[in-house]
């Protein structure tokens, strides 16, 4: 089937305004990116290979995350408090690693977090704070079937809030 001529010729005018279409353009000066998550570990299993490349490109990545992952354990002798400074040291380490510039943990308890007020108020702070170029976050709609930690209530919640 032929494209009529005026077709043909309107799709590649729209294509040359499309600033979508050439994704360098995007990319062309260093971009301050700020991924806001739920837990530690959350960036590095999430999109860990992604904020390393952006590292790499010399664009600055920043962390905040709700909780500092206090339940993140099977061990039932482990406190929450030493848990969460276990993950807290754990996630710090990753991210140096990388070269993500700031970690910043809300404080929220693992398991425990709803996308009130006072947490979107925070989250706002923190994005008036470092102004960010790209925000990265969890898609609160996306759910999987069965029974893993894809589907955490914590992961949907942060996603809501931001």
């Amino acid at each position: 089937m032929e494209v009529p001529r005026d077709l043909a010729e309107a799709a590649t005018a729209a294509k040359g305004q499309n600033n979508m279409d050439d994704s360098a353009t995007i990319w062309n000066s260093t971009k301050k990116i700020l991924v806001i998550l739920a837990h530690p570990d959350d960036p590095d299993f999430f999109c860990g290979a992604t904020l390393a490349h952006w590292v790499q490109q010399g664009h600055e990545v920043r962390y905040c995350l709700l909780t500092k992952g206090q339940k993140g354990s099977q061990d039932v002798h482990a406190s929450p408090e030493e848990m969460g400074e276990l993950r807290v040291k754990e996630q710090n380490a990753a991210a140096a690693a990388i070269g993500v510039k700031s970690v910043e943990f809300l404080g929220y308890m693992d398991g425990e977090i709803f996308p009130d007020l006072e947490m979107r108020r925070q989250i706002v702070r923190v994005i008036r704070k470092w102004q960010p170029d790209i925000l990265v976050g969890c898609d609160p709609q996306n759910l999987f079937p069965g029974d893993n930690r894809i589907n955490h209530p914590d992961h949907r919640a942060a996603g809501q809030a931001v």
